[in-house]
């Protein structure tokens, strides 16, 4: 991930009782600020929601895409199913 690269981090806040939301939070957001990473954030809301997010994410930016998802398999599993062409995008799963 370079400096002048968009992130989109789809965060779910219930992953790993919740420890994903803090993790997120208090270490990874407040690092990606100090740095000057220019990100986006959306949140898990139900389950689903994540395969939502991702398409939307798709629709939205036909360029390249690096998603970054904050949360477990689960989460990880429905970003995966809302990427609609894998030839454009980058996916990191961030799962401390």
């Amino acid at each position: 991930m370079n400096r002048n690269e968009t992130c989109y981090f789809i965060v779910n806040g219930n992953a790993g009782v919740g420890r994903k939301k803090s993790i997120w939070k208090h270490v990874l957001k407040p690092e990606l600020i100090r740095r000057g990473v220019y990100f986006h954030q959306y949140e898990c809301s139900y389950p689903g929601h994540g395969t939502k997010i991702a398409a939307q994410i798709m629709t939205e930016h036909p360029g390249e895409v690096t998603l970054v998802v904050v949360g477990g398999d689960g989460t990880f599993n429905e970003v995966l199913n809302g990427i609609t062409d894998f030839t454009r995008v980058k996916v990191i799963r961030c799962a401390p």
